[in-house]
């Protein structure tokens, strides 16, 4: 809005207007920005009371049973002194997908769908996190919404009860218009802090992944234009990387690119492959990495086939030759995208609503109504097939704290005027 506004007025001066007209213009553009930027781009401010009230009923963060973190040596993860592989599913219920996902899903629902993905011998989820849903103002910090913090406290222990460790996906979806992370308004960075630091002693948490796609940001994706450049993503990387090492150390670091993942290398403790568009996509991908001169073990994050364009039997053939691509390459893992279908009228905002019918609404390995898909019981046979490692008789020492790699401090960022967010969001692409 801005740039279109400063735009126009510098087209209205180089059509001829006199001195004093100019000045009218510019001053009148220049307050409209200012205007536009102050109602779209900031939480409101909290006052004292709202702000003691959500300390009251937030109280402090307890770990789940689990007493080992996932850990990574060698290119190889390790629970205690067991290999650990990656086999886990993205996860979005069906009828409260994306934002809906912190404010609106019932703990029954959750335990139900871990339920599922035990039977299939699963051992981690994916998860989204849409900021929004978590922070309902400024003030001495940034303040959460109690509920939205009370489930997903709820949300680490349930997993860890049902045997799950949980990769855990932070500016999901992010509207870079209402909140444009990569400009580093401080309100983003106490958003950032705060989970870091409530969740940096859970043992179920296997790894933050700081964003999803965030290479279609700087033009990754040739069909998108690019918002920022390449550089300014990638030093907000470094910094977000570097802060959660700072406050959870025990915890690993990853960010799902989806075009060009080997960009993040020097950021994170493995690679994340998002949703490439195909088996030679993800060689090519994967080909980048190891001929680096700083390669890292690499996770399938994100693979699906829609049932809106192939058949069911089609998309079981398909994700069954995907985790079999994963274990024969000796990846760490892999992860299927995703678990559900979603109804037409659930992943819109603000409800009531319905989106046109459309692929990304069925690839799920569940219908939205939790019927199996055959996927299901094909994924099921296959991992009951893997020849599991014996546990080691002698593994790595568990590192300490102390003994995690520091990263190298990112180039000062300018710090621009705090911008202001509007609380309507519109629906954001799908990659």
């Amino acid at each position: 809005m801005g740039k279109t506004l400063l735009y126009v007025t510098v087209c209205y001066i180089k059509a001829g207007f006199d001195m004093w007209q100019r000045c009218v213009i510019v001053c009148l553009s220049l307050w409209m920005v200012l205007v536009c930027h102050a109602q779209t781009n900031s939480l409101p401010v909290c006052e004292a009371a709202p702000q003691q009230a959500a300390a009251l009923t937030v109280s402090t963060y307890t770990p789940s049973a689990f007493t080992t973190f996932i850990r990574l040596d060698s290119n190889q993860l390790y629970d205690n002194n067991t290999a650990y592989f990656v086999r886990g599913i993205n996860y979005m219920p069906a009828q409260t997908p994306e934002y809906h996902f912190l404010i609106d899903t019932p703990d029954a629902v959750v335990r139900g769908d871990l339920g599922k993905f035990q039977s299939l011998g699963l051992n981690t989820v994916r998860i989204f996190l849409w900021h929004d849903g978590l922070f309902m103002c400024q003030g001495n910090g940034t303040v959460p919404l109690p509920g939205a913090v009370r489930f997903l406290d709820r949300f680490f222990h349930m997993a860890a009860e049902s045997g799950f460790h949980v990769i855990v996906t932070l500016n999901d979806q992010t509207n870079l218009d209402s909140s444009p992370i990569y400009e580093n308004p401080s309100r983003t960075w106490q958003q950032f802090e705060y989970l870091i630091t409530r969740y940096a002693n859970e043992p179920a948490i296997l790894a933050w992944d700081m964003r999803s796609a965030g290479d279609v940001d700087y033009g990754a994706n040739p069909s998108v234009p690019a918002r920022f450049t390449r550089e300014r993503v990638l030093t907000w990387l470094r910094r977000a990387a570097r802060t959660i090492k700072r406050l959870a150390p025990n915890h690993l670091v990853t960010a799902s690119w989806q075009y060009s993942p080997v960009d993040t290398l020097p950021y994170v403790d493995f690679v994340s492959l998002q949703r490439p568009a195909s088996l030679d996509e993800a060689r090519r991908q994967i080909r980048d990495i190891q001929t680096s001169a700083t390669p890292r073990p690499i996770l399938l994050a994100g693979f699906g086939v829609s049932t809106y364009t192939v058949s069911e039997a089609e998309q079981s053939a398909q994700v069954l030759s995907a985790v079999t691509w994963a274990d024969e390459n000796r990846l760490f893992g892999w992860m299927v995208w995703q678990a559900f279908d979603f109804p037409v009228n659930r992943i819109c905002q603000p409800m009531p609503c319905r989106e046109a019918d459309n692929a990304s609404l069925h690839e799920g390995l569940w219908k939205s109504d939790n019927t199996p898909k055959p996927a299901v019981e094909g994924l099921k046979l296959y991992v009951q097939s893997l020849t599991r490692p014996a546990p080691f008789s002698t593994a790595p020492p568990l590192l300490t704290p102390s003994a995690v790699p520091t990263m190298t401090a990112p180039p000062p960022l300018p710090t621009p005027t705090e911008p202001q967010q509007a609380r309507v969001i519109p629906r954001p692409l799908r990659l």
